[in-house]
């Protein structure tokens, strides 16, 4: 329009243009996060009222081994949070590589244990803890096993290894015990000489028709490579054996008739009733005793003098009341304790806050509650024991020994306590609610 106004008349004039910027001004606008993930702790300093659990890991930080975790507690109370920061300190800018989060939208079958778990273990570097530290090497450092050591000797003086049932308590050595026996057998070569299945594999069919089958069909030399003597079989070792489907044990049954000449098998269960007749009657049955208390001190004395831990024995007669005969739990909670006290006197408070043990004041007062019929009270309690993150089936089971050994109930008031107890502990395994479990008690 104006180029036709100029033609026409040239002494026309307008007003100059604004040149448009074609240049868009694009501002860089920062991601948006939520609250909750922006001010989550990003060192284990900033972990809020974890006291705890912040000396015991930030101990991990100045180079002390770093055991397996158990947190638990209400939620949003930072365990997710602590861990992270733990991650993030221990391995810097490779933290996202060094760890593998599993959550509530992963799937958690058996695909998950096989693959990811398994495929993520191996490929981590680690570093031997205590409880495979002082793992009995040989059979004569089995503890409080006399008949089990007594058989397996037999074997490693020439006699002929039987298949072996082992059953009894968790953490009384059944897998120590087999496996010290493998390494005197077979020396150098024995990790090639056993096939070990545990709870992370799958224990259908299929298994056992595959793996099992496909390593007994080996055959095995009876020289070692220096020249000295190996007997001329190999061993498959079948942790938690009662785990296995009763399809998965018939199949094994058939398996060890067949592989007898280059195979010995050895089961290891808690509960023997769950394996069925035939697996038993071709095995010779060991019972695994719930250790002493004069073996376990004897042997978590060893440790604390190797480790330089200061506790007295009566502290480590109350870990190993907390730890009921398991020598494998008795030596992860000292661990743990230990870490937490680094080289100070280590107290019965301290092996109660490690070992989830309910304060005895906490079940007194459950205890008066439940005898004071009055609901406004007994809610009040509950829920702040719950608040406090205690475990109901700790409670439960402190309770049932309090009440046990109590001279203020009669012997039926205790059958119908106990029994209750029972039910509401039953339920918890189920998936129940512990506040609702609690109250209903």
């Amino acid at each position: 329009m104006h180029a036709f106004l100029k033609s026409a008349n040239p002494n026309l004039t307008f007003p100059k243009e604004k040149q448009k910027d074609t240049k868009k001004q694009t501002t860089k606008k920062e991601p948006v996060v939520p609250w909750v993930e922006k001010y989550r702790p990003r060192t284990v300093d900033d972990v809020a009222y974890q006291d705890e659990v912040v000396s015991v890991l930030k101990k991990s930080l100045q180079g002390a081994d770093l055991p397996n975790l158990l947190f638990y507690g209400p939620p949003g109370t930072g365990k997710t949070s602590t861990i992270l920061a733990l991650a993030r300190e221990l391995f810097g800018d490779m933290y996202k590589s060094r760890i593998l989060e599993l959550n509530a939208s992963d799937e958690r079958g058996i695909q998950v244990v096989r693959e990811k778990i398994k495929n993520f273990s191996q490929l981590t570097a680690s570093s031997t803890r205590p409880v495979e530290k002082y793992r009995p090497r040989t059979v004569d450092d089995v503890a409080y096993q006399d008949e089990v050591v007594s058989v397996l000797k037999k074997s490693l003086q020439g006699a002929d290894l039987p298949n072996l049932l082992f059953y009894g308590p968790p953490g009384t050595g059944k897998t120590s015990t087999i496996l010290a026996l493998a390494r005197e057998l077979f020396g150098d070569m024995y990790k090639s000489r056993i096939l070990e299945l545990n709870a992370s594999d799958e224990r259908g069919i299929q298994v056992v028709r595959e793996k099992i089958k496909n390593f007994s069909q080996l055959t095995a030399s009876s020289t070692r490579p220096d020249g000295t003597p190996c007997p001329p079989y190999k061993i498959v070792i079948l942790d938690e054996a009662d785990s296995m489907t009763s399809s998965a044990q018939a199949a094994l049954r058939r398996t060890m008739e067949k592989q007898t000449r280059s195979t010995r098998f050895c089961l290891i269960c808690n509960y023997v009733s769950r394996i069925i007749e035939p697996l038993t009657s071709r095995c010779s049955k060991f019972r695994f005793k719930p250790l002493p208390k004069d073996v376990l001190l004897t042997r978590l004395r060893t440790i604390c003098q190797a480790e330089n831990v200061n506790c007295e024995d009566d502290v480590l007669g109350f870990l190993m009341d907390a730890c009921e005969g398991d020598m494998r739990k008795a030596v992860n909670l000292l661990q743990s304790v230990s870490m937490l006290k680094s080289g100070e006197p280590v107290t019965s408070e301290d092996v109660s806050e490690v070992a989830n043990v309910v304060p005895k004041t906490w079940v007194d007062r459950v205890l008066e509650v439940c005898s004071s019929n009055s609901y406004e009270k007994l809610q009040a309690v509950v829920e702040s024991f719950v608040l406090e993150g205690f475990a109901a089936s700790q409670l439960f089971s402190q309770m049932h020994d309090v009440i046990v050994a109590s001279d203020d109930y009669t012997d039926k008031q205790k059958s119908v306590i106990c029994e209750k107890l029972a039910i509401c502990d039953h339920r918890l395994l189920d998936g129940a609610d512990e506040y609702l479990q609690v109250m209903d008690l």
